[in-house]
């Protein structure tokens, strides 16, 4: 599945949506055509960016289905996730329903990744259940499973992942970022099934792991390079660098609280509201639709993705009054 453009290249602004994770299934014929080699894995989904410039990837929203790669198809990859400046995968399950079919669940290493943000995300299976490479831009995770991994649960090489709440059930490693480029965050979650012989967490680069707890594995945290190792168990905080301070202090983060990103959505659509989008300039549009349903008691406002215009221009200050909970663009550009 893929965007694509008239010269045949695989294009961005792809916004796929399902039903819900559960109800809406893809899922790849056992022993598929051009998926049985791990050498060269092919992607179920794909997304892409203009042109050739690597760093347009804009707008490739993925959310509420599964992928399954199926059985007999080991060059199988989930999902391969182009994503530029905005962009989000959530509330998707991508699994592999045999041991060895499926190389990536999700594979972010392509040119040049990031930022992206994904949220309430399952891998089961695959060789690596969440890939990245490079060292642009960057990543943010939360709520995260995985289980079943051959080889990693996560693989990062050189870029920026930053994990609220991360769950794995595994026996090799959960996390491994063996690039010295690479910078990993881990704040909340529990590395748990892991064989004796294995870590938890390889690394070398800069790592931060705070409130995570490890069992079942050898050691937590090894540094690859020095082969300094962590204990299993809860980690209060593991900073691999030495802090700096301005005033004599505790050396550790803040541990402030972190909260859960706000969430709503009525699926009725009888408590919606269209702003009309005749005029390139919606800003009067936009209060009269605000003002529209305060009037009748709706609280979601929207703006029709339309192919007319590639974007729409807001020119003064707009009031969001009474119980307006949500106003969504349907991934249109805002000026």
């Amino acid at each position: 599945i893929w965007r694509q453009g008239a010269n045949g290249n695989i294009k961005p602004f792809l916004s796929f949506q399902g039903q819900s994770r559960d109800g809406v299934i893809f899922k790849l014929m056992n022993n598929a055509p051009g998926f049985n080699s791990a050498s060269s894995p092919k992607p179920m989904i794909e997304t892409g960016y203009i042109d050739t410039y690597n760093n347009t990837a804009f707008g490739n929203s993925l959310r509420n289905f599964t992928v399954d790669v199926g059985n007999g198809n080991p060059g199988a990859i989930g999902i391969r996730w182009r994503v530029s400046n905005q962009g989000s995968i959530t509330n998707v399950k991508v699994r592999s329903t045999n041991a060895n079919s499926g190389e990536f669940g999700i594979d972010m290493s392509q040119p040049e990744p990031g930022p992206g943000f994904l949220r309430n995300v399952t891998v089961e299976g695959f060789r690596a259940g969440l890939v990245f490479g490079r060292t642009q831009y960057g990543f943010t995770l939360e709520n995260i499973t995985l289980s079943g991994q051959r080889d990693h649960g996560i693989y990062n090489n050189a870029n920026t992942v930053s994990i609220h709440n991360l769950q794995s059930t595994n026996t090799v490693e959960a996390i491994r970022s063996d690039n010295g480029l690479g910078h990993v965050v881990l704040i909340g979650g529990n590395l748990s099934g892991g064989a004796g012989t294995n870590n938890a967490i390889n690394y070398t680069g800069n790592l931060l792991v705070r409130g995570v707890t490890v069992s079942g594995y050898g050691q937590a945290i090894r540094n690859i390079d020095s082969g300094v190792t962590t204990g299993i168990g809860t980690i209060g905080e593991f900073r691999s660098s030495t802090t700096r301070e301005l005033f004599s202090s505790t050396p550790q983060t803040l541990n402030l609280p972190i909260e859960e990103t706000p969430q709503f959505h009525n699926q009725d659509l009888s408590k919606w509201v269209k702003v009309d989008t005749t005029n390139d300039d919606i800003t009067q549009a936009l209060s009269n639709a605000i003002a529209t349903a305060n009037a009748q008691g709706k609280d979601t406002i929207y703006v029709p993705w339309t192919t007319s215009r590639d974007s729409f221009r807001i020119s003064d200050s707009v009031e969001v009054t009474g119980g307006i909970r949500r106003i969504t663009f349907m991934g249109q550009t805002i000026r």
